[in-house]
């Protein structure tokens, strides 16, 4: 080889090791060593409860976003269990927001999260903040006990026949009164007077349709099925004497053809509901009114359930005779129908809100299923 040669392949050889030496200095500035801290993650448990700190609820959504400490987005995100228990793991260590959602229902924690520790959250650190929730009051329901002692903020409205167009009826009338409430519950027989229920304003079923739409989420139960029905139409389709599915607006109850008394028992077909009950079947008690036998026994018995409904519970459920319109006697069996129901309202591209119909309610019930099933459906509204 001539020196000339030597000369250039020395310097070929030396530019590459020259080139490789900051290469690996280049590499060793871009991607330090993650600092210890950042991998020594912990952990956030406890379990998620209702605003009177004593019903578990599972279903929850349990999660912390944020940067970590090497400048990065983090995000965590778990469901509570049926007993309302939930872990987090690996969250980076330092303060953290904490954020829990169920249905309408939220509330949010600040958490400071050692490095390679748990950070245990005493019971009533994980609690759901009290909604507004506003009641129209009828003559057989009293869901607003339940709403009070799970510690809901209830204002009530006279939905009676007496106070209808002095309390509730401006309420439901006006959405802008209306969306001073996170949710609507509807007792039954609200509005009605001598067995007939009397939206008593076409505006009503306009503004619940409305509201549901913008995000706001409504309770009915058995014959509050008018409001729900005139402002959904088709989601509903119930058994009427005459053969209609419709319902015409002001309604005569004793067109219904649930009978009463009976227990109905029910599957449980929401698998999330079955959970937190902890069974696949339940009771559900359709009484005769014994007390004052001023409402009649008839009660909503649906048909079937459009697209886009959700069925939670179903079961076969005897009949009224259509002949005999003070129902003393039941004349077959409707196989396989909703007795409570579900669906979600909104514009394509917005938040909408629930809307959810029981054909019972929490009035007269001789075992528990009804309130657990209840309280289900509010946190889930």
């Amino acid at each position: 080889m001539r020196r000339h040669d030597r000369f250039v392949l020395t310097f070929l050889v030396a530019g590459q090791l020259a080139a490789c030496s900051c290469g690996s200095h280049l590499r060793a500035v871009k991607d330090p060593p993650p600092a210890t801290s950042c991998a020594a993650t912990g952990s956030i448990a406890g379990r998620v409860c209702a605003p009177d700190a004593r019903t578990w609820l599972g279903g929850a959504t349990v999660e912390v976003s944020g940067q970590d400490c090497s400048g990065g987005s983090f995000h965590r995100q778990v469901e509570s269990a049926a007993d309302g228990s939930f872990t987090l793991p690996g969250v980076p260590p330092g303060k953290w927001d904490l954020h829990i959602a169920l249905g309408t229902f939220t509330h949010s924690a600040s958490v400071d999260v050692a490095p390679g520790a748990q950070l245990r959250l005493p019971d009533d650190r994980a609690c759901l903040d009290p909604i507004q929730a506003a009641v129209v009051q009828g003559h057989g329901d009293r869901i607003e006990t339940l709403l009070t002692n799970l510690k809901v903020k209830v204002t009530t409205f006279d939905g009676n026949t007496g106070g209808y167009t002095t309390s509730a009826l401006p309420l439901l009338r006006d959405l802008q009164a209306l969306k001073k409430f996170d949710i609507l519950f509807i007792d039954c027989a609200a509005a009605s007077a001598k067995g007939q229920i009397d939206l008593g304003d076409p505006k009503v079923a306009e503004a619940l349709k409305a509201y549901v739409e913008q995000g706001g989420s409504v309770y009915a139960s058995d014959w509050a099925f008018l409001f729900v029905e005139q402002a959904f139409p088709d989601r509903f389709n119930f058994d009427i004497n005459g053969g209609s599915a419709k319902a015409t607006n002001p309604f005569d109850t004793t067109m219904l053809l649930g009978y009463a008394p009976q227990d109905v028992t029910a599957t449980v077909n929401d698998p999330k509901l079955a959970n937190f009950l902890g069974k696949q079947s339940v009771k559900i008690s359709f009484p005769r009114d014994q007390k004052t036998h001023t409402i009649t026994v008839h009660w909503g018995l649906m048909q079937d359930a459009p697209p886009g409904v959700n069925v939670l519970l179903a079961g076969n459920a005897r009949m009224c005779a259509p002949s005999d319109r003070a129902c003393s006697k039941s004349a077959g069996t409707a196989q396989n129908i909703p007795l409570a129901v579900t669906f979600h309202a909104g514009p394509e591209g917005r938040n909408g809100g629930n809307v959810v119909y029981t054909s019972f309610h929490n009035v007269e019930q001789s075992n528990s299923d009804v309130e657990q099933i209840l309280t289900y459906l509010i946190f889930h509204l």
